[in-house]
């Protein structure tokens, strides 16, 4: 009767109800195909994480950018400062910066531990080595020490280094010079401290 009455108002009606069914068809499987994609992704990016945890790659120099953050020169200035400073006192310092692919934030610290360990940063017996993580995808830095490195530098001292010289400048997304100076920073202290030790 509806569509004996009125029977353009009820193809309207009609058409509209089709467009509507499909439409949330369509979105549904366009969801779906997303939602199918963002979990593929998101394996992968573990699976990459994994493999980056179990097979890291050698250091290339002091500084390890695989972030990307600093040139060439300004990866051979930071260089050159932990050079000068390793022949003068044995302690070895490694720079690595990492993008979120690398891992994630909950494992950021972790990782660092892990870098400081599987590279052997530091002399072997002495373990005076240290290791720097920043993360510039999640605001993060780490600094990690070996035992050697602990009679000469707090955790109370770490911290406030990192809160007064590193992020002032990473806040600007300066990240070579929040390095620089922090590393400066680090460095005049244990040069302090092993003045006082001798």
């Amino acid at each position: 009767k509806l569509y004996q009455t009125y029977p353009k108002i009820y193809m309207k009606f009609a058409k509209l109800i089709l467009l509507f069914i499909l439409f949330q068809t369509f979105s549904g499987t366009a969801k779906a195909q997303v939602e199918d994609q963002s979990a593929t992704t998101y394996l992968n990016i573990e699976k990459y994480r994994q493999l980056f945890w179990d097979s890291l790659p050698k250091p290339v120099s002091w500084t390890n950018d695989f972030a990307q953050v600093y040139s060439t020169r300004e990866r051979k200035s930071l260089d050159s400062i932990i050079t000068d400073f390793e022949k003068e006192t044995t302690m070895e310092i490694c720079i690595v910066t990492l993008d979120t692919f690398c891992t994630s934030k909950e494992r950021f610290e972790d990782l660092t531990l892990h870098i400081l360990d599987s590279w052997g940063v530091g002399k072997k017996g002495i373990n005076n080595g240290i290791v720097i993580c920043i993360s510039p995808g999640y605001r993060k830095i780490r600094i990690d020490t070996g035992t050697g490195i602990e009679k000469y530098l707090t955790d109370a001292e770490i911290k406030y280094i990192i809160d007064q010289n590193f992020i002032p400048e990473f806040k600007n997304a300066d990240f070579y010079k929040g390095t620089l100076e922090g590393l400066q920073a680090l460095i005049s202290k244990l040069n302090d401290k092993l003045k006082v030790s001798f």
